[in-house]
């Protein structure tokens, strides 16, 4: 399909959500065949770009021996990595601790012995307990319209590592608490980061709006070009939107009208129903812009003038037709037909 050739086009440049949509699809067999090595392969991938979610799944992989043979250690060390306070990655925390208390005959524990090693483990992942109920004073502030609040439970949230409160954290900065004096736009920024590192999509296509429209950050329309890739090659239709937008007027990147459309019809797919309207008109749109651009390099200038006079002739006329349904829509029709003939020979 379209969205999976964007996608293997896409990590074929090392974008690493696009590698790491590739390795689910791999590892799923959607769209290609099964292959768990060359998943493991890829996930490998992004967890040396710094993925918590790729490097817990790395460490899913080798405890088990999928794709490659069952290799503990190798396990310890991811998910040692992404339970560590970098990351925080919750699922981690758990299954290393499980791994420690289930295979402790086969891991040297050193001097601290398990408990020493295990207990911390288990703690942090019980103060994730805490962070869920601070998480829904959060909501229940969010709804009372008390966003100072529920920023700060958000906050507090995300530096137990919760990325879904980072990522909420952030959005609330940038959508009600902008012109804030206490809690200035530019946390925003990197909340979003952080989520986004922890595999948030919809995060990395914010930080992509931050960073186009110059809120909470300095205006980098090729860094905002490349966070919008990295959406779309991760399956974000809204992603894939704004690039093709921005391919099409030329910002952050030369105007490349093929790829604008790849990735128009990209949105498309990934949107569904719901971006069905938006993408037909924006394609209208790319058309039209092609056809003017054309027009001034082109030679033939006077007819694609002529021809554009008669198409909206044409489409006057069959407005005409359609309320007052009379002989004038063979004329319409005619006219634009003629408007195609011209183009064509163009």
């Amino acid at each position: 399909t379209r969205a999976s050739e964007f996608i293997q086009r896409s990590a074929s440049k090392n974008h690493g959500g696009a590698q790491k949509a590739l390795g689910y699809m791999y590892f799923q067999g959607e769209a290609v065949e099964k292959n768990y090595s060359r998943a493991l392969e890829l996930f490998e991938k992004v967890a040396e770009q710094g993925d918590a979610e790729a490097i817990y799944n790395c460490g899913v992989m080798y405890r088990d021996g999928i794709g490659t043979e069952k290799n503990l250690q190798k396990a310890i060390t991811y998910w040692g990595k992404s339970a560590d306070e970098k990351y925080g990655h919750f699922p981690s925390m758990i299954d290393l601790g499980e791994l420690y208390v289930k295979h402790k005959d086969a891991v040297d524990f050193g001097e601290t012995g398990m408990c020493g090693i295990v207990m911390p483990l288990f703690q942090k992942a019980a103060m994730r307990g805490n962070a869920v109920e601070r998480l829904r004073r959060a909501h229940d502030s969010f709804l009372q319209d008390d966003y100072d609040s529920a920023l700060l439970q958000y906050i507090y949230a995300a530096e137990m590592g919760y990325e879904v409160a980072e990522s909420n954290a952030a959005w609330l900065l940038d959508s009600h608490l902008r012109s804030s004096q206490d809690f200035p736009i530019p946390i925003a920024p990197a909340l979003y980061e952080r989520s986004a590192l922890a595999g948030n999509v919809e995060s990395r296509r914010s930080l992509g709006d931050l960073y186009y429209y110059g809120r909470g950050t300095k205006r980098d329309l090729s860094t905002a070009l490349r966070l919008y890739l990295e959406a779309a090659a991760s399956g974000d239709s809204r992603g894939a939107f704004a690039a093709a937008q921005m391919k099409e007027l030329g910002e952050g990147s030369p105007a490349n009208f093929t790829e604008a459309e790849e990735l128009y019809r990209l949105s498309g797919k990934l949107g569904g129903e719901n971006a069905a309207g938006p993408v037909r008109i924006a394609l209208i749109q790319l058309q039209m812009r092609k056809t003017v651009q054309g027009a001034l390099a082109s030679s033939h200038w006077h007819l694609y003038l002529g021809a554009t006079v008669a198409m909206v002739i044409g489409l006057g006329l069959l407005v005409i037709y359609i309320m007052k349904r009379n002989f004038v829509a063979s004329l319409a029709i005619f006219v634009l037909s003629v408007y195609l003939i011209l183009l064509e020979d163009l």
